[in-house]
């Protein structure tokens, strides 16, 4: 689950957070039913206000369930990893990065399909620029996203389809928002500091572009897969 400082503009996503948490490591049972809304806010310190707007957002992902007349109470089910990034989207008004994710894994092998077939001496030349840039990054121990972006958006111009390009960008202005920022923002602390990580994230990018520039087909596609998946098993 990702982390992230309480701010203002991120209580309820804060406090959708901890009553996630607080059900799956059990303190609210699956079919228990939860305190009043006076209990919670006194016991996470926190206003009525951002805690309703945490509840609603639970209620969306389908993890807490509200009986008239009876009380809230936790699902039956204990929450997906989907489900509770739905809850969270919702607190921020967002979208889930599983969702974007999935979206994009589509796309993206089919990116890379077409951009191996396609690609120009100007796009790999842009391509690997991109993949410098996002290497010194994180090899310095800082944020790659931007960098990674213009591989990214690189490889789709690569396609020589501009409905492709187009969809790509569409995509990455949803990445553009607090929860994908909070997402980085932890994977940062989480990943972008242990050194075996660090160099899969190189060598999976590097091999992409190899098999890119060597126009197999076959192969960009399959670790285009394998990347999008990786960052999905991350989250």
């Amino acid at each position: 689950m990702v982390s992230v400082p309480i701010q203002s503009n991120r209580l309820a996503f804060k406090v959708a957070q901890q009553l996630i948490a607080s059900i799956k490591d059990g303190e609210y049972k699956p079919g228990e039913r939860l305190p009043s809304e006076r209990e919670l806010a006194e016991k996470m310190g926190v206003s009525r206000g951002p805690l309703r707007e945490a509840l609603s957002s639970l209620q969306v992902a389908n993890i807490i369930i509200t009986k008239n007349g009876a009380g809230t109470f936790v699902n039956e089910i204990v929450p997906s990893k989907r489900n509770a990034f739905k809850a969270l989207a919702s607190a921020l008004s967002d979208q889930s990065p599983i969702d974007i994710l999935e979206v994009r894994e589509p796309i993206e092998v089919k990116a890379a399909f077409l951009a191996a077939e396609n690609r120009t001496e100007k796009d790999i030349q842009d391509m690997t620029i991109a993949f410098e840039k996002l290497k010194k990054l994180i090899l310095s121990g800082r944020d790659p996203k931007d960098a990674d972006m213009e591989f990214h958006l690189a490889i789709a111009k690569a396609t020589n389809n501009t409905v492709l390009e187009k969809t790509m960008e569409l995509i990455f202005s949803l990445m553009d928002k607090d929860f994908w920022e909070i997402v980085m923002e932890n994977l940062s602390v989480r990943v972008y500091q242990d050194e075996k990580e660090i160099a899969d994230y190189i060598m999976i990018h590097e091999e992409i572009l190899k098999a890119i520039i060597d126009k197999n087909k076959e192969r960009a596609q399959l670790l285009m897969k394998l990347h999008i998946n990786q960052q999905i098993e991350s989250l």
